[in-house]
């Protein structure tokens, strides 16, 4: 536009310069041939026409000198070019046609060729100007979108670590009161157990069952409010001592050895190569499912049977799969002995509260398992919700969850698997299904 303007102020000046001075004759032809060649330089914008179009005019004022009028308006389009040093060409027919009569002439012509190239020279800078402009405002306009985008992500990463704050908050108070109180309570069901296998009287006997029964609801209450827990082996030796005495008080069984940890279960079993390895799950060093794992991978005939504290669903899973014979809960210490001879006999046992689990955990296992990945229950569900092309939003309204714990789980989900996107997070469930 800027370019057109300029053109037309141009023909205006050539046009009245052409009529003022009449010593050719008036004619519409230069105006009309000037102005054709300056619309088809606009339009085409090509090097070579450009070129072509200015020799051509000069070519026809050197043969009509009354088109010298309107050479600003040619050479305009050639101006600030790299072909511009061409436009010294126009001298050529000015030169011829200058002597004393058509001075003034010339030099107005000289002067309107000045005006015009200083005219395209402003206009060229100016249209620099501005696209500078645009460039910088896009560029301010992008920086603007890419701060917001980090101040959302920020405020997103603010969020997450504030829900993970709590919840490690509310993780530390529930494994204060498993440490403390759990282990106390089974420790003491395992005395009572042990006292009551050994003592004669039958009135202390019902007294202590009596008290038993008391820790064994404490125990159901503080099962019921702290889930997903592994219970910490401490005071372990202890604990041996009193599953010792309950055991060796039947005449069937001999307990050939004690250790506080996976590694030293290990190396009993190596060692002494029991009939039945009784082993808790959480312990120093080792695990004792990462050591039932162990000894079952090399010694496939090898007899273990879980107990520990609480009934996690993924401890439960997972010596399903390793091949374990039994899990039992610490607080159903009567059950313990039946269970050592019912393994002896090739059976397998679970305790009557896994027994209840044991369908719906087996279903949960056939449809998917991720144990592997140490993904929680939570974090399995949004998985499989993703993997059934649900959006954040609608993942909130079916797990009860703010949209933002969402996208929190779901960077959660992408850090734990070293996976970039949510068709990523689909793809590894349908492959791990």
């Amino acid at each position: 536009m800027t370019d057109l303007i300029d053109k037309l102020i141009i023909s205006i000046a050539c046009l009245t310069l052409y009529a003022t001075n009449s010593g050719y004759g008036i004619s519409v032809t230069p105006l009309i041939i000037s102005l054709s060649i300056s619309a088809l330089n606009s339009y085409y914008d090509k090097k070579v026409l450009r070129l072509v179009s200015l020799g051509a005019y000069i070519l026809i004022c050197q043969w009509q000198p009354k088109f010298l009028v309107f050479l600003p308006l040619v050479c305009y389009d050639i101006f600030v070019t790299k072909e511009q040093l061409f436009s010294l060409l126009v001298f050529i027919p000015i030169v011829s046609y200058f002597n004393q009569d058509s001075m003034t002439f010339g030099v107005l012509i000289i002067l309107f060729l000045m005006i015009s190239y200083f005219i395209k020279f402003r206009s060229q800078k100016f249209a620099e100007i501005k696209s500078q402009f645009n460039n910088y405002r896009d560029n301010s306009q992008e920086l603007s979108i890419l701060l917001k985008k980090k101040n959302n992500d920020l405020m997103d990463r603010q969020d997450y670590e504030i829900n993970n704050a709590m919840l490690n908050e509310r993780n530390r108070i529930a494994m204060e009161i498993h440490d403390n109180v759990g282990h106390l309570l089974s420790r003491c069901l395992l005395q009572i157990g042990a006292i009551m296998t050994i003592i004669k009287d039958d009135q202390l006997k019902e007294n202590l069952s009596s008290v038993k029964d008391s820790l064994s609801q404490a125990m159901d209450t503080i099962r019921a409010s702290v889930h997903n827990l592994h219970d910490e082996a401490i005071e372990m030796i202890l604990v041996c001592a009193s599953l010792k005495t309950i055991l060796e008080a039947d005449p069937d069984i001999s307990v050939v050895g004690t250790g506080n940890n996976g590694s030293q279960a290990i190396e009993l079993f190596e060692l002494l190569q029991p009939d039945i390895l009784l082993m808790d799950i959480r312990m120093d060093t080792m695990t004792g499912l990462d050591a039932g794992e162990f000894l079952l991978k090399h010694y496939p005939n090898a007899r273990i049977l879980f107990l520990t504290t609480f009934s996690d669903e993924a401890y439960i899973i997972k010596s399903l799969r390793i091949g374990a014979k039994g899990y039992l809960l610490k607080q159903d210490f009567e059950c313990i002995v039946p269970a050592l001879k019912a393994v002896q006999m090739g059976q397998s046992v679970f305790g009557d509260e896994i027994v209840t689990k044991l369908p719906s955990l087996i279903q949960k296992d056939n449809k998917a398992s991720f144990s592997d990945f140490e993904l929680t229950e939570k974090e399995t569900e949004l998985l499989v919700r993703i993997a059934d092309g649900l959006s954040n939003k609608e993942i909130s309204e079916a797990l009860y969850l703010s949209e933002g714990t969402v996208r929190n789980y779901i960077s959660t989900l992408l850090e734990k698997l070293q996976l970039r996107d949510r068709t990523q997070l689909a793809v590894f469930y349908y492959k791990n299904k």
